[in-house]
């Protein structure tokens, strides 16, 4: 008494019952886990370049081209920016690589930490007259970083 899952892989030389069986994008029929690789089973849909990747039925294109400029890259599945929600190739596929139309971008502050805190007490710091306390251990380190 046989069960009635899985199926049969479809190679003549092989046969095999597979619980997990595999279809082959081209000729959608199905295999084992060894020969569902379309050269294990001699796929003859494969070699005709005319074929679509994906099945036509499902009304899926075969590959996403990506909307930036003068981009003529191409993926086989969809990459939408996060932001914008459009559609992206990867190597366009951060914000700030595709001119994201929602990308903030912050300045950066370039003072120097010095420069920060006399604005927030605004007057200058007078350098005569800040005591630096250095440990016993922060000297020894010092002097051997000195020399």
């Amino acid at each position: 008494m046989e069960l009635d899952i899985g199926c049969h892989c479809s190679f003549k030389e092989c046969q095999q019952l597979d619980f997990l069986p595999i279809k082959c994008l081209y000729c959608e029929l199905l295999f084992c886990k060894i020969h569902s690789v379309n050269y294990m089973h001699n796929c003859p849909v494969e070699a005709d370049s005319s074929q679509a990747l994906l099945p036509a039925d499902d009304g899926q294109p075969k590959s996403y081209k990506c909307t930036f400029q003068d981009c003529k890259d191409t993926v086989l599945t969809q990459v939408l920016c996060d932001e914008c929600q459009k559609q992206v190739c990867l190597k366009h596929r951060l914000p700030y690589d595709h001119q994201c139309s929602r990308l903030v971008i912050k300045e950066i502050d370039l003072r120097t930490p010095k420069e920060k805190v006399e604005d927030l007490i605004g007057r200058k710091l007078d350098e005569s007259k800040v005591k630096v306390s250095v440990g016993r251990k922060s000297k020894t380190t010092s002097s051997k970083v000195l020399k």
